[in-house]
């Protein structure tokens, strides 16, 4: 889970970071921010737009579907702008283009100014009632806007919000295990790395003077209950107290020696520390 997490992560931050630094678009086409809402008042509908550049120049089609044959009849209502001319194109399904320009021109109009923050409100006339089933925006200055575009952004939006959590997680899950790598540098970390470090005559010998040890100086246990941990019982006998005592020498003198080799290691890495800062 920790591998996928991180992989995603590196996925979404290469994904977003190319769209940021524009070297490639994953929604083509200019955003105009092009809004549309039922009117409360009347029938019709409140038109605006959120061009992050401001105003914008352009002309407007919308596809509409009517409840009839009857072609809509449409007008602009408390219009603030320059005079405009709304044309109904039919296109044989029930549905109409309507373009809304200064002087239509089908297929293109001719564009008009339109404020930024200025509703653009349209209002049936005496014709068919009509629901606005898609939209399109032609600007002067930038790459034409559409319904379908729109959705695509709002699209990418959401996966863009999921990814930069992906990578947030991943970010976090990268700092936990890099931190549970870094053991804190004690005394029994270090006599850790020691005991790891010193052999026997063989396999068994290494694990058996390797567990004694760890017995005795992590776990706490005595010396006497170690030994016997690892197969050197307490019965009498001078043969058997003799293998104590040698195995317990030998365990002492292997450490002993580890240890006086680290500690060898740690003054030279210091003397050359303070040899670097003179």
């Amino acid at each position: 889970m920790r591998r996928f997490a991180l992989a995603i992560s590196a996925v979404a931050a290469l994904l977003l970071g190319l769209e940021k630094v524009g070297l490639y678009q994953f929604v083509p086409g200019g955003d105009t921010g092009f809004q549309f809402a039922p009117l409360v008042s009347r029938a019709g509908y409140s038109l605006h737009h959120e061009n992050k550049a401001g105003d914008l120049i352009s002309w407007v089609q919308l596809t509409v579907r009517t409840n009839g044959s009857q072609s809509p009849s449409i007008a602009t209502l408390d219009w603030t702008g320059a005079p405009l001319d709304i044309a109904s194109h039919p296109r044989g399904d029930g549905r109409h283009d309507i373009s809304i320009s200064k002087k239509p021109n089908p297929p293109a109009g001719e564009p008009f100014v339109w404020r930024a923050g200025v509703p653009l409100q349209i209002v049936e006339g005496q014709g068919a009632a009509f629901e606005i089933e898609d939209w399109a925006v032609f600007p002067s200055n930038q790459a034409a806007d559409n319904l379908r575009l729109a959705a695509r952004r709002r699209n990418w939006t959401m996966i863009s919000w999921a990814l930069l959590t992906l990578a947030a997680i991943g970010t976090v899950l990268a700092a936990l295990k890099e931190k549970e790598q870094i053991e804190p540098v004690t005394a029994r970390a270090l006599i850790s790395a020691i005991l790891n470090d010193i052999d026997g005559r063989d396999e068994a010998d290494t694990k058996r003077l390797r567990t004694f040890l760890k017995k005795v100086l992590i776990e706490d246990v005595p010396v006497g209950q170690a030994l016997t941990h690892v197969g050197l019982s307490e019965a009498e006998g001078w043969l058997a107290k003799l293998a104590r005592f040698q195995f317990q020498a030998r365990a002492t003198s292997l450490f002993q020696a580890r240890v006086e080799n680290v500690v060898t290691e740690l003054t030279r890495y210091s003397e050359r520390l303070i040899a670097n800062s003179e």
